[in-house]
């Protein structure tokens, strides 16, 4: 059940262009999803402004599913990433002024 939910955020972020460390292969991935990303801290900030946390260290961003959440979870909680990586990643690319 947790690895159905595991292997569907990673869909869902190959689909948006981002790029996870966890390997996507269902036999070598337990319950979490982590991306590495220079803005951990704000993604996961934003994230919790949302209502999902997610842990950040060593520069990457983790979520962690459990017994108890569900394909709706799964999916508000790959909304929030989503949304928070391509806002902390189009901050990096805004010209100076």
């Amino acid at each position: 059940h947790v690895q159905a939910l595991t292997t569907g955020m990673l869909a869902r972020l190959a689909e948006a262009g981002i790029a996870s460390t966890t390997p996507s292969d269902p036999a070598r991935h337990g319950a979490s999803v982590c991306v590495a990303s220079p803005q951990a801290a704000s993604i996961c900030a934003g994230m919790e402004r949302r209502g999902v946390l997610a842990w950040n260290g060593r520069g990457r961003v983790r979520v962690s599913f459990h017994g108890y959440n569900g394909a709706e979870d799964m999916n508000r909680a790959s909304d929030a990433l989503i949304a928070e990586w391509r806002a902390a990643h189009t901050e990096d690319t805004l010209p100076c002024a």
